[in-house]
């Protein structure tokens, strides 16, 4: 199977199994949504009760997110997973059951709402965390792409599923149901045996955990540009989790079933960008770009669907949504796994789950306010403008590290400097190649080595610069620098071959004249 393939982790048969129980289940988690929001709908009279959904769901993120990164790191993630799913199935027995016996209210369904985004706020981390755990190098993007896919799948499946489920079972049947998917992902984990390897080497103190994971963040520039990013797409893309349902069902008035079918052509538009927008935009553009692109596609969404009247139209128009939101949030994802070692990657992941979480929250609690006051039509264009204006934001923090070729007019003594990019470790470790080309294939080299760039980057090198100096227009100088050991000796044991076919191309057109190792230690 070519390893390019959207499908490539799936021949890893332990993240298979998780793969299709966490599926399953995720449609569950879908149609517990489309019921909770059915639900409040037949409870409360305001509109704002049901933009609150979404963000009670945030806050119990935002509150607990940390706290399940570091337990992500300092315990057995398998076993984390079996206590959390466990948790979570009893929370839907006991909803379901309160519903079946008519003791619901809107305020103990927003309670219930809230337990439950706790157990999700728990589970998240160690999910992710467990991933790069189960895969190698090679299928890690396919694996990212993979899970972003199948959270599309359920929530195209599970709202159309909870429509129906409604109709037959009732609200309460929907929470019984997913009692029992949660049991299933528990009866995955426990297969998984131990996944963390250092995990009895490491234990640590809570407080000394906690703060660890804000120095992660901190000492690390990568990893603070993309939560940042992803915080300011939150905000805006809450508007769609927010607002969906009231214009739904307030200003709509759709039924349960025709419910359940716009969220599932909000999740179609999020598959189709997950299996076939993704890979073709990876291949031809930089992360930053289309993180742009996505957000360009969002600022249309928006602006149509201020102006939309008919709900058939409306759930046309979805799928637009469904693209630029996933297009965007998969590859900040992936960027961050990238930039995240193995050892705090758990922590990592909380920091970026809960700034996203932060986004949504307040984000969720201004829109719905806004529309409150202002109305829908009004609310879509400004956060249409909003977003035109936050453009720039993408080129001042822009995802990529190198952009372009650097020249220097140095010396060739010159040449020899350290850029301390800022990272959570205190050493690094760099390799120098040197290059003479002939004049005639300079154009060909230097458009090698900028798809190699982008490779190198997107595996997992922590920077990639070409020198070249202006007095010598045919000699050039790559240094590339890894913050990980295992992705350096993964280089060195055949000098990149396997990462970047361009890279491999370089030697048909240069002649190599010199290579280097150095470690750095920073303070």
């Amino acid at each position: 199977m070519d390893r390019n393939s959207i499908w490539f982790a799936l021949r890893n048969k332990s993240f298979r199994t998780l793969w299709l129980v966490t599926l399953i289940s995720g449609s569950a988690v879908a149609a517990y949504n489309t019921a909770a929001v059915w639900l409040m709908n037949s409870l409360a009279s305001s509109s704002f009760f049901l933009s609150l959904i979404p963000v009670v769901t945030s806050l119990a993120f935002f509150l607990f997110t940390l706290p399940a990164g570091i337990i992500a790191d300092v315990m057995s993630r398998s076993k984390a997973i079996t206590l959390i799913n466990f948790g979570l199935a009893v929370l839907c027995l006991c909803l379901g059951v309160t519903v079946s016996l008519g003791w619901i209210n809107p305020l103990v369904l927003l309670f219930g709402v809230l337990c439950l985004g706790i157990g999700f706020a728990f589970n998240g981390p160690a999910m992710a965390a467990i991933v790069p755990d189960l895969v190698s190098d090679a299928e890690l993007s396919s694996a990212v792409t993979l899970g972003g896919l199948q959270l599309n799948i359920s929530s195209m499946i599970g709202p159309v599923a909870g429509g129906f489920m409604i109709l037959s079972l009732g609200p309460g049947g929907v929470f019984l149901v997913n009692a029992l998917c949660f049991l299933m992902v528990v009866l995955a984990a426990q297969q998984m045996g131990e996944t963390q390897s250092n995990f009895t080497a490491r234990r640590e103190t809570f407080s000394g955990a906690l703060f660890e994971t804000f120095q992660v963040v901190r000492q690390n520039a990568c990893i603070r540009i993309v939560v940042f990013r992803n915080f300011i797409f939150s905000l805006f893309v809450s508007l769609i989790p927010a607002l969906f349902p009231v214009l739904a069902l307030r200003q709509f008035r759709v039924g349960a079933p025709h419910l359940g079918i716009l969220f599932t052509s909000l999740a179609a538009g999020s598959v189709f960008g997950a299996v076939f927008v993704v890979p073709k935009l990876r291949m031809n553009f930089s992360s930053n770009a289309v993180t742009m692109l996505s957000s360009s596609l969002l600022v249309v969404y928006f602006f149509l669907s201020g102006h939309v009247r008919q709900p058939l139209l409306f759930t046309v128009l979805a799928p637009i949504g469904g693209i630029a939101w996933t297009v965007a949030a998969s590859e900040l994802w992936l960027v961050e796994q990238r930039v995240a070692s193995k050892e705090t990657r758990g922590r990592a992941n909380a920091v970026y789950m809960v700034l996203a979480n932060v986004g949504l929250l307040f984000g969720g609690l201004f829109w719905g306010w806004l529309a409150t006051i202002a109305g829908l039509d009004l609310t879509f264009h400004i956060a249409t403008l909003a977003i035109m204006l936050s453009m720039p934001l993408c080129v001042i923090w822009s995802l990529d590290p190198v952009d372009g070729m650097w020249r220097l007019a140095l010396c060739e003594s010159g040449c020899n400097w350290v850029h301390n990019v800022g990272r959570f470790s205190n050493q690094a470790m760099q390799a120098t190649f040197d290059f003479r080309v002939p004049a005639e294939a300079t154009q060909r080299f230097e458009d090698l080595l900028t798809q190699t760039q982008r490779d190198f980057v997107r595996w997992g090198a922590s920077d990639f610069r070409v020198l070249n100096v202006v007095s010598k227009p045919c000699d050039y100088r790559v240094e590339i620098i890894f913050f990980s050991e295992p992705r350096f000796r993964e280089f060195e044991s055949d000098q990149g071959a396997k990462v970047s076919e361009a890279w491999k191309q370089t030697k048909d057109c240069a002649v190599q004249t010199e290579y280097a190792l150095a470690l750095f230690h920073y303070r």
